[in-house]
């Protein structure tokens, strides 16, 4: 049911990082207004995509926790928030110093892959 209604979520979320990826090789000089177009509409496209995954993953906990017959509310949240967390990373050390702003974590991860 849930890939007749939001398709494979995986594979559009691999789809659309694949390209924004690719758009962030070029640097942003060269980069033609079409193609900054494009990839501030595939970053909309993959929140849109991340908000139907986290609804398929809060589905799935709740079939499970009624598959198990728990009835307390820790079963459920603790699902989600396991998922949530493991998908999750808050900040980086960057040259022996902690940081949160995600475009010094972006250019950090380009820099060492």
């Amino acid at each position: 049911m849930n890939r007749e209604s939001f398709g494979d979520v995986n594979k559009q979320k691999l789809e659309v990082v694949e390209k924004i990826s690719e758009l962030d090789r070029l640097d942003d000089e060269v980069l033609a207004e079409n193609q900054r177009n494009e990839r501030i509409q595939m970053l909309a496209q993959l929140k849109e995509v991340n908000i139907r995954q986290e609804s398929m993953i809060k589905q799935k906990s709740k079939v499970r926790w009624l598959e198990c017959r728990i009835r307390t509310p820790i079963f459920f949240h603790s699902r989600i928030n396991w998922k949530k967390s493991k998908n999750t990373f808050i900040g980086l050390a960057v040259q022996d110093l902690w940081c949160e702003d995600p475009l010094v974590i972006k250019e950090e991860v380009r820099r060492f892959f």
